[in-house]
């Protein structure tokens, strides 16, 4: 697994992640929601706008049990979905 430089748990993964992805892009928007709803375990929401060089703008959401698997699911769907726009493009030609 790639190291990381970042210095609290989520940023952390989230670099981590970027590096696998070799620069994927950059987080332009990042929020974590936590809620217990009448459980004794929380469940996280974490929401992405991550900027790309192409296709540009994209949006990723995950939500697990805690907020640090919640945050890098949003990630990966916003990395993801990218990938998946580029190759849209590049078929249409």
């Amino acid at each position: 697994m790639p190291e990381s430089d970042g210095k609290r748990p989520v940023d952390a993964s989230l670099k981590a992640i970027d590096r696998a992805e070799n620069g994927a892009g950059n987080a332009a928007v990042y929020s974590v929601k936590t809620s217990r709803r009448g459980s004794t375990e929380s469940q996280g929401e974490g929401t992405v706008r991550l900027q790309t060089r192409r296709p540009g703008v994209v949006n990723g959401v995950g939500c697990r049990p805690g907020h640090l698997v919640a945050s890098a699911k949003a990630y990966l769907s916003a990395v993801e979905q990218a990938h998946s726009k580029i190759e849209r493009v590049a078929a249409q030609g």
